[in-house]
């Protein structure tokens, strides 16, 4: 954590940065002394010592477990290319006796580059886990997340349909209303249309009463 509030998101915190075990060809995890100084880690010798595999060995009971170069496991960038460059760029080593020489890539170089480099595949190194468990890591969340936003989505269109069947109701009532008020009112006009006219019939008519007198 440290490293990332110093140097930010670069290779150095990253998950994704392996070494290749050079007796088993495995990806290793990238333990804090590599990511803090580029030095290969050490262990004490269990085997033979075997010339075609270590060249020149650095001592009779330390044994290099890993190459010296660190595994891009998102393989985001090839680590030896480009540490390979950036340390023949320096002045006091491009020159032609130089080149092709592995041993003058320093520690130094490699530390530099793994605080420089970076990706939109960074991950938070989580110490005591290997490249592909973060990975594995990483999926994880991505599908807790992409499940989250299905919940969610699924809320919004369970709102959103409640909406439409609260509004349908509302109209539902609404037309149920208008249609009793309109028939009410017709009923209402009715009757009073019966109601005029039976008083017509009831009430004489102004002839009818001034034909006797006339008589």
């Amino acid at each position: 954590m440290y490293q990332e509030r110093e140097i930010g998101k670069k290779c150095a915190n990253c998950g994704f940065l392996a070494v290749r075990n050079r007796y088993t060809r495995s990806l290793d995890e990238a333990e804090r002394r590599f990511r803090d100084t580029g030095e290969p880690a050490k262990v004490l010798r269990t085997r033979p010592y075997n010339p075609a595999i270590v060249p020149v060995p650095r001592s009779a009971s330390l044994d290099q477990q890993h190459e010296i170069y660190p595994v891009c496991f998102a393989q985001k960038t090839l680590f030896e290319a480009e540490i390979w460059e950036r340390a023949c760029s320096k002045s006091n080593q491009n020159t032609a006796e130089n080149e092709g020489k592995v041993w003058n890539v320093t520690p130094h170089d490699i530390r530099d580059y793994l605080r420089s480099f970076t990706c939109n595949e960074w991950v938070r190194w989580s110490q005591g886990s290997t490249p592909k468990e973060h990975r594995e890591m990483m999926d994880r969340e991505r599908m807790l997340k992409w499940q989250r936003d299905q919940s969610n989505l699924n809320w919004f269109f369970r709102i959103l349909e409640l909406g439409v069947v609260i509004l349908g109701v509302f109209f539902t009532v609404w037309y149920v209303v208008q249609a009793a008020q309109i028939e009410a009112d017709a009923q209402r006009d009715a009757a009073r249309m019966q109601i005029e006219a039976m008083e017509r019939l009831a009430t004489p008519s102004a002839l009818e009463t001034s034909g006797p007198q006339n008589r």
